[in-house]
This record gives structure tokens, sequence and C-alpha cells, in this order.
């Protein structure tokens, strides 16, 4: 069978022709006759590869070049009469009277028992490959057959002719990602499903009556309770976010280095689409999610608040998103990935402003404090809440000068309700206070929020930034 197939490609006289171990299952003369064969054919001008099984020393005499391949690894590649003189130079002669080919194979073989040690020694014969003049022979020996042959020359500059420009690239992509993305409507319902579902899960813990100045005015409790809200939609956010792609590259790693080594688009363009096609996602959900826990919390009834909230979950999710790119750049596997991901978040997480005042951080996990999301968001969200509002607090024997100490522009009126220090906000003995008393608890200031926005943006833009440079690392030409 395996001389049939032979026979039948000989009939079309192939320019190369490939074969795969043509002599297992033949006898020593029926493998002898089958590689003589294909030595004629390549004195006639066809290029023959072969890889071949165990060969004698008669059939490997046979052969003109030798590439020998170990653990991935070319640890050989030149003239067959000069293998021996490489690995003499390698410290591993071919002892004399034996088959160079089962020398060859012994030498750049994983053995069982000893696995550490051959790997260390196959590593050693490749640096002495790369580092050698054999190597540097066929590699300008390859280039210049290459640039000589008009053959390859034509096909290479028709390539570059007919290759996608940036923009039908970045095009078609997009249209991919889209599709990979959105196309299963389980999957993209689940996602939808768990940040409706978290939002309400938080609005029924913290569940109370929308917030009235006269009716019914927040008290010390409600502002702990809000704040605890607050805190908490932001980590659930955070992390709900983060595990949407932290999933990514572990994934299309194989599609993507294959496409990538074959040319047929840049890593950059790659990496922009897959970030671009959660975009819609990203400012869909927020608006949802907070639309939700302002129904459900009663957080500040002002328009200006809302919207203010809703720039800074979208910049929010657009930090956690970028932060689970760079871990999935990171991880080579998803099993790597679910594994790293959590450990690489609690430290940002315990910076965020909630469990540490801002002020108290140590000097030497100051920098834990700058790249952490949980402590732009969680500031701006509670700036939004507060810088218009405050609440009521009751106290006995009210005295001018406490209550001109905490109550708004120095009196100790309601927003929009009674004037009188025994009757503020419809409850006997209490003062209303400024919410810039509540943002002074976390050390937390109004002026930053556009600031915050600003880092906010940094953020989401430099984790992708070191996303993109690992896997242009992983993905480099050495690698491939």
């Amino acid at each position: 069978m395996k001389r049939l197939s032979i026979a039948s490609e000989i009939l079309v006289d192939p320019p190369i022709i490939f074969a795969d171990e043509p002599t297992s299952g033949l006898d020593s003369y029926l493998a002898s006759a089958v590689c003589q064969t294909l030595k004629d054919l390549a004195r006639n001008g066809t290029t023959v590869l072969c890889t071949i099984h165990q060969p004698s020393s008669e059939i490997f005499d046979i052969f003109d070049t030798l590439l020998l391949l170990s653990m991935g690894r070319c640890v050989f590649l030149g003239p067959k009469n000069e293998a021996k003189k490489f690995f003499e130079s390698t410290g591993n002669p071919c002892r004399e009277n034996y088959n160079p080919a089962d020398h060859y194979i012994w030498e750049t073989s994983v053995l069982e028992g000893k696995e550490e040690l051959s790997r260390n020694k196959i590593l050693k014969i490749w640096d002495s490959f790369n580092a050698s003049d054999w190597k540097k022979e066929v590699a300008a020996g390859l280039v210049e057959s290459i640039k000589s042959d008009p053959m390859v020359t034509d096909v290479v500059d028709e390539a570059k002719a007919n290759k996608a420009n940036w923009f039908v690239s970045f095009y078609m992509l997009l249209w991919r990602a889209l599709i990979s993305q959105y196309r299963d409507k389980s999957t993209a319902g689940m996602k939808f499903g768990q940040n409706i579902g978290t939002a309400i899960i938080v609005g029924l813990v913290y569940l109370r009556i929308p917030w009235n100045a006269n009716e019914n005015p927040y008290d010390k409790t409600d502002v702990f309770n809000i704040n605890g809200a607050i805190f908490s939609a932001v980590c659930s956010f955070s992390f709900a976010y983060l595990f949407l792609v932290v999933f990514s590259f572990p994934r299309m790693k194989v599609v993507l280095r294959r496409e990538y080594y074959d040319g047929l688009y840049p890593l950059f363009i790659a990496f922009l689409t897959e970030s671009a096609a959660g975009l819609p996602f990203l400012f869909a959900m927020p608006f949802l999610f907070l639309g939700i826990q302002y129904c459900m919390i009663g957080l500040f009834p002002s328009w200006s608040a809302f919207w203010a909230m809703y720039l800074t979950c979208i910049m929010i999710a657009l930090s956690a998103t970028g932060y689970g790119y760079m871990i999935s750049a990171l991880a080579p596997t998803i099993e790597a990935a679910n594994a790293i991901a959590p450990p690489l978040m609690v430290p940002l997480l315990l910076f965020g402003g909630f469990f540490l005042q801002s002020d108290s951080v140590p000097p030497w996990f100051i920098w834990l404090k700058y790249i952490s999301w949980f402590y732009y968001g969680a500031e701006n969200l509670y700036v939004a809440q507060w810088r218009e509002g405050g609440y009521c607090m009751e106290i006995s024997n009210p005295i001018q000068g406490f209550l001109q100490k905490f109550a708004r522009n120095g009196s100790a009126t309601c927003p929009d309700g009674p004037t009188s220090f025994d009757d503020c906000c419809g409850i006997e003995n209490s003062v209303f206070v400024d919410g810039s008393v509540v943002l002074e608890g976390f050390s937390y200031k109004e002026e930053y929020f556009w600031r915050n926005i600003g880092c906010l943006t940094c953020l989401a833009v430099c984790f992708r930034l070191v996303a993109y440079f690992i896997l242009a690392f992983k993905f480099r030409a050495a690698n491939r």
C-alpha cells in the first residue's frame, strides 16, 4: 500500500513530496527500495521531505540532509555527514561501528525515569546548535535561496498585495468577536441575568422607601446602610465584570497563535477587537444595574447624581475588564486564570477606602491604592450620593455651636423643611447634617470627582496596554 501511494504520487511528477514514515511496516529490503526510489526522484529535481522510523544504517546513508527535532525544537539541521561532528562538539560522540541514526535518536529522546536529566541535555544540544556555524550557514542559505527563487518571491509579493489592510482586519475580527460573544443566546442571557440578579439581591438586602426631605429623611442607620450598599455594589460589579473577560485569551490562544503566526492580521487588531466587542454590554448593564439599585435602595433622587453614578459605573466596568484582560494574558490556561484572579483582586479591594481610610494606608502599600479602581470608583459614588444631600441626626439639648459645626451653611435648617432647631426634618430635637460630614469620615473629597474619572480612564487604558504587551511577548517570533 505504501509503495502504491508513492507510485500514485510519482505519476503526476510533483515538484515536492512529503513522505510520512514511508518505511513503517516494511521489511529491510522493501524499505531500502522505497528510500532508493525517493532518492532517485530527488536526483531528478523533486524535493523530498521524509520522516523516517528507526532507519537502518544502510537506509540512513541514502539521505542527504538531516533535520532532528526534540521537544518541539530543532536540535540539528544540515548535511547528514556533519551531524556526527556536531554531536562530538557537544560532548555526545557516536561510537565506532554504531548506527548514527540510533545514536541521534537516543541522545535527543526524553528517557523514562531520567526526564529532567534528558531535558537538560536536549536543551544544551539545542543551545549548541543555535550558536554553531551550521545554524548560521543554514539560515544564510535559506534566506539566499528564498530571495533568488522567482517562484517564492512572486508568491510572497502576491500575498503582500492581497493582504487585508488594518481596517478590513478590524472589521472582520470585530464581526467574528461580536458573533462569538452574542451568538449564544443562553450565555448572553446568563450574563444579563447574573447582572440583574445581583442588583436585585443587593437591592433587597438594603431595601427602603425612596428618600424625601420632609416625609422620610435619611437617619444615621440609613447612612450606614447606604454606604454599605454602595461599596457592596462596587465589589459585586467589579468581580462580575472581571470574570466576564478573564478567560478570553486562554480560550482563544490556539486560534490566535495559528492565525497570527500565519500573518493573517496584526496582534494589536485582534486584541483591540476583543476589547471592543464587549463595549455594548459594558454600557448597557451599568444602566440597568444602577436603575434597579436606585429604585430599591433609595439613593439620592437627583438626575445629576444618577448620571454621575452611571458614568462612574462605566469607568469601573472598563477598569475591571482591563484588569481581567491583563490576568487573562498572564494565565496560560483557564484553570490558571480562575486560580490567580481572586488573589490579585483582594489587595485592590482592601484599599478601596471602605475597610481602611485612604489617609491611613501604609506608605509601602500606597502604590496599591493608586492602581485600585475601588478607591476612585467608591469615592465618586459616595460623592454623587452625599454632595447634594445629608441626613437628620437626633440630639439631646441641642447646642447652637454644635449645630453650627454640622449644619449646612452654618445653620440648623433642613434642606426643604422646617427651620426650627426643635423640629428639623419633622423629627423633634434633630439637626440636619450635611453630606460632606459623611465624606469626611472616609477622607473623600468632592472636588476629586473628575480627577477620579481621569484616573479610572488611565487604569482602563493602562491595564489593557499591559495585557497587550504580555501577549506580544508571548507571541514573539522566538516562541513560534
